[in-house]
């Protein structure tokens, strides 16, 4: 005979303490994550500082007019350029830092460069973008007073698009290689070691070693970080383009989070930088389907 089924209601008193804990979390969720989503329909209304935050006629879509504005889609070129470049160069950097790690056998060693790898990731943008400043400032910057110390000429980095680019995904890569990597040396530990002596039994080295048992071992991992990682795709990361951006690299470093930030605050339209906000909502959210589709049809894991 089966157990009666408990009600929600009963699991519910019965793991009351869990859900004591838990409550903290879920009020800030529901207060900064839910509630703000009413404000959504002042995409589709007019807004200014006097009707505030409801906005007074419906307008349609009005406010989307900025699909067809050449500014608008040159930020999104810019935002997934830059977005993309992160995720290509990005995503398989800690993967490669995991499997170097799982392959220093110096414990001490091992943590020295874990800590060293992971510092960075809890620097503020903003002290990041005042160090790059220092050194690669045109006038006073560290780079370009050894480059004239030389005889070179001096170098824009901040300025010019062949330079601006790579210091952005570099820099983005250097805060972030190392604390991303910790899920995955997770996902190593959790592999048999029994894996490892079969196939070194079988003759195989430590590249063969890596290719055949850690890489498939972590793969579920690394299938589901990829699946959270696409919907990044419009997300170009704002602290850091807001803080390296300037008026002479505004041309490449204006993506959809700044145009937002200056549509809303500095031109007072805060209809059109809330439709313009929904539309990239929209877009990550799709992205995130179709991921999470690809990787069911490849075999990977899913998000549900």
């Amino acid at each position: 005979m089966k157990p009666k089924k408990k009600s929600i209601w009963t699991n519910a008193w019965e793991h009351r303490a869990l859900l004591i804990m838990v409550l903290p979390a879920m009020v800030i969720i529901i207060l900064f994550n839910f509630v703000p989503m009413g404000g959504i329909t002042l995409a589709f209304r007019n807004a200014d500082h006097s009707h505030l935050p409801y906005g007074t006629e419906w307008v349609g879509l009005k406010n989307f007019s900025f699909l067809t504005d050449k500014y608008f889609l040159t930020t999104v070129k810019n935002t997934v350029v830059i977005a993309g470049l992160k995720i290509l160069f990005g995503f398989p950097a800690p993967i490669i830092l995991a499997l170097l790690l799982n392959e220093v056998l110096h414990v001490r060693f091992k943590r020295i460069i874990q800590t060293v790898s992971y510092l960075p990731h809890f620097i503020a943008w903003v002290f990041i973008a005042n160090l790059l400043d220092r050194l690669l400032n045109s006038d006073v910057g560290l780079f370009n007073e050894i480059i004239r110390a030389f005889g070179g000429e001096t170098i824009h980095f901040m300025g010019e698009i062949k330079y601006f680019l790579p210091i952005v995904i570099i820099s983005a890569i250097w805060k972030e290689i190392g604390f991303s990597s910790i899920i995955y040396l997770a996902a190593i530990t959790q592999i048999s070691p029994g894996l490892y002596d079969a196939a070194k039994v079988d003759g195989c080295g430590r590249l063969g070693r890596i290719w055949h048992v850690t890489l498939p071992g972590i793969m579920p991992i690394v299938s589901m970080m990829l699946i959270l990682t696409i919907p990044k795709l419009l997300n170009a990361d704002f602290d850091q383009l807001y803080l390296l951006g300037n008026p002479i690299n505004q041309p490449v470093s204006e993506i959809l989070d700044t145009y937002v930030l200056r549509t809303g605050l500095s031109y007072g339209n805060f209809s059109k930088a809330i439709a313009i906000g929904l539309c990239g909502s929209i877009v990550s959210m799709v992205l995130l389907v179709i991921s999470n589709k690809i990787s069911r049809r490849l075999g990977g894991s899913t998000l549900w």
